[in-house]
């Protein structure tokens, strides 16, 4: 459950609407039928409401779905969870940051070098 939930949000959710402005704008589908741009219960109920659920998907988005997030979506499987994210491999976006990341510091690193 916790494997199809977080590839669902981080390789179909995240990839369609990688902003909130964008989950929020959708106005069927995966978030509820809404006549009239709003937020959603479930957007809401998941990252949080007011100013905290934007930034929390914008986190979500960069570093994959994490286990306080799935935790809402599958409470009855709150102890299971955190186990299961240590197995499962890193979402692509949040490989590809670190990675992008560890080229960054490569770099610095040699440039340091140079300058001795």
């Amino acid at each position: 459950m916790v494997a199809i939930k977080r590839q669902w949000w981080n390789e179909k959710v995240f990839v369609e609407y990688p902003t909130w402005e964008e989950a929020v704008e959708h106005r069927c589908g995966y978030f509820g039928n809404r006549p009239v741009k709003n937020n959603s219960p479930i957007l809401n109920r998941y990252f949080g409401e007011g100013s905290t659920g934007p930034g929390n998907y914008a986190k979500s988005v960069e570093h994959g779905i994490g286990w306080e997030v799935l935790a809402k979506m599958i409470p009855e499987n709150i102890n299971a969870i955190g186990e299961a994210l240590r197995v499962l491999p890193l979402p692509r976006r949040a490989k590809a940051r670190l990675e992008r990341k560890a080229a960054r510091e490569r770099q610095v690193a040699e440039s340091d070098q140079r300058r001795k």
